[in-house]
């Protein structure tokens, strides 16, 4: 009976993850596959507040910090969220991956909090146990606590948050410079 009961955890787990995946290489097709009261444009969930919050300007030369204004609003809003989100989180295992690689680097000072969850889940469950398990928000506390002694590990780290967002994902990843910023307290939490 207990082997019947494994089986089915490891079929449902493997349902999980396929589906995840499915849906992290589509990005979002409707607004109720955004998380909160975000909403889906161009395949991206963003906040209904920067929509369409691009100031007219008669023509005239935009500033030249006008698009960094936009994508730092990006990072605090999409890493604002994942300081906050207890829900599910798809990039469990992945940021298993990535705090495994901390603490082999000798960064277990940095992650120690997030290794304890680690160590109280059941082995060989897989993603889906491990989602429901370590949330976003104490991986975004270790990310902030790593981005000091190693930026770049941190910002994959933190980026593990957005596992279920492809599109917001590969936007984030094209700006380490922004998302190293938010990690170390230079851009603010914008989520609301």
């Amino acid at each position: 009976m207990r082997n019947s009961y494994i089986i089915l955890a490891a079929i449902i787990t493997a349902l999980l993850e396929t589906s995840a995946s499915a849906q992290q290489a589509q990005g979002c097709s409707f607004d109720t596959q955004c998380k909160g009261d975000r909403i889906c444009e161009n395949g991206m969930c963003i906040s209904p507040s920067s929509r369409g919050s691009t100031p007219v300007n008669n023509g005239a030369q935009p500033p030249q910090n006008q698009t960094m204004d936009a994508e730092r609003e990006y990072v605090g809003i999409n890493l604002g969220w994942c300081m906050g989100d207890w829900g599910h989180n798809e990039g469990a295992q992945e940021a298993i991956n990535y705090i495994n690689t901390a603490v082999s680097a000798g960064y277990a000072s940095q992650v120690g909090a997030v290794v304890g969850i680690i160590n109280n889940l059941p082995g060989g469950l897989g993603a889906g146990i491990a989602g429901e398990t370590l949330k976003r928000p104490p991986i975004m506390d270790a990310a902030k606590a790593l981005v000091q002694v190693s930026p770049d590990l941190a910002v994959q780290l933190a980026l593990t948050c957005q596992a279920h967002n492809g599109a917001g994902r590969n936007r984030l990843s094209s700006r380490p410079d922004l998302v190293a910023a938010f990690l170390k307290g230079e851009i603010p939490n914008l989520w609301r």
